[in-house]
Formats: structure tokens, C-alpha cells, sequence
């Protein structure tokens, strides 16, 4: 069986035409002071299971933290919008 949604989503309400509103400015996500983490967490607690299988962030957020760049995550938290 296939879900779009994580557990979090469903229990937060976050399902059925929820769409996640952008929380940095361009500036933010290219800036040294925003850790690769914080966008991590912020895909993996906004976006789908197979948007996250799509962008390979599915994971502990230490190991994908390990293998995805920071250009690679500011691409993903574009396409999640």
C-alpha cells in the first residue's frame, strides 16, 4: 500500500489538500546560518512519502544530512511548493 501522507501529516491534519507555506526567504535557505537540518526535518515533516522518496530524504536526518548537499535540499523545498 502506497500513502502520500507521513503519520505526522495525518495526526497534525496536514492531508487531503493541505498545502506547506514557504518559511525562508531565498536569502535564508543560501545562507551559512541555516543548517542543512532544519531543512531536512522541514521536508520530511511537510512533504509526502513519495516526495521524499523522490528527493531521497527519506531517512534519520543525521544520514541524510550525511549524503544530500545544500543545493540539492533548496531544490526540493522549491519543488514542495
Amino acid at each position: 500500500m502506497k500513502y502520500e501522507y507521513t503519520v505526522k501529516q495525518w495526526q497534525q491534519g496536514k492531508v487531503a489538500g493541505a498545502v506547506p507555506q514557504p518559511v525562508w526567504t531565498v536569502e535564508q535557505l543560501h545562507s551559512d546560518q541555516l543548517p542543512r537540518k532544519d531543512i531536512i526535518k522541514f521536508l520530511q515533516d511537510d512533504g509526502s512519502h513519495s516526495f521524499l522518496a523522490e528527493h531521497k530524504l527519506l531517512g534519520n536526518i543525521k544520514n541524510v544530512a550525511e549524503t544530500a548537499n545544500k543545493d540539492h535540499l533548496i531544490i526540493a523545498y522549491y519543488h514542495l511548493f
